[in-house]
């Protein structure tokens, strides 16, 4: 008997899970799989525990809005570091040194948290950053 072994994407997925692929300590001692939250519902009721943080993809100084389509549900750590990223940018900004600013969040399956933000800010300085996040 000829038997082919194959994994299937769901025996993937379960083995990533087991060594800790789209897992992230958080608070604690307590580990979330960010790749498990796959609503908004499930992203808000974190961030209400205070299991993970709420930052904007396009910051309100820079003229972002106060909407959903606007907010990412991120860990603290890189929820820290995006603020830190934009509070750079807003800097090299008003020194005239930067013009244009995108974010693009790149996402895994049907998760709802991105594995990692790209960050790019451009005008007389190229300001180029990416936070990993699982």
């Amino acid at each position: 008997m000829n038997m082919k072994k194959s994994l299937t994407l769901s025996m993937i997925v379960a083995l990533l899970t087991l060594v800790g692929c789209g897992s992230q300590s958080v608070k604690g001692n307590s580990t979330i799989d960010l790749a498990s939250i796959t609503s908004t519902d499930q992203a808000k009721a974190l961030f209400e525990q205070g299991k993970i943080d709420r930052v904007y993809l396009m910051p309100l100084d820079f003229g972002g809005i106060e909407a959903s389509i606007n907010i990412l549900y991120i860990p603290k750590k890189q929820a820290d570091e995006k603020r830190k990223i934009d509070q750079e940018i807003y800097e090299l900004a008003v020194d005239g040194l930067i013009k244009n600013y995108e974010a693009n969040p790149t996402y895994q399956g049907d998760s709802f948290v991105p594995t990692s933000i790209e960050i790019k800010a451009t005008g007389k300085q190229t300001y180029i950053r990416v936070i990993n996040i699982y």
